[in-house]
């Protein structure tokens, strides 16, 4: 979607960013495409349910079971520049 698009400077928005996916790949788009597209997530404070496998695997990684902190994560790991406003 974000080639096809052929817009190489402007900003996109995921309404619901879960784990940040679309910020990776308009990185990655951005790296490798020469792009500069900046991203607008929105991810409401929702908590993973205890038992669950991603909240196992919250624990063992050291993240609040949310999703926005696996957001957080997420965003460190791939080298996005972020901002977050609560």
């Amino acid at each position: 979607l974000l080639r096809i698009t052929g817009v190489k400077d402007g900003i996109v928005m995921d309404f619901f960013a879960g784990s940040g996916s679309f910020c990776q790949a308009t990185e990655e788009v951005n790296k490798e495409d020469g792009k500069n597209l900046q991203c607008i997530l929105i991810q409401l404070d929702e908590d993973i349910a205890e038992g669950t496998e991603a909240y196992e695997r919250c624990k063992e990684l050291g993240i609040e079971p949310n999703i926005p902190a696996v957001l957080e994560a997420r965003l460190k790991k791939v080298g996005c520049e972020y901002e977050i406003f609560r």
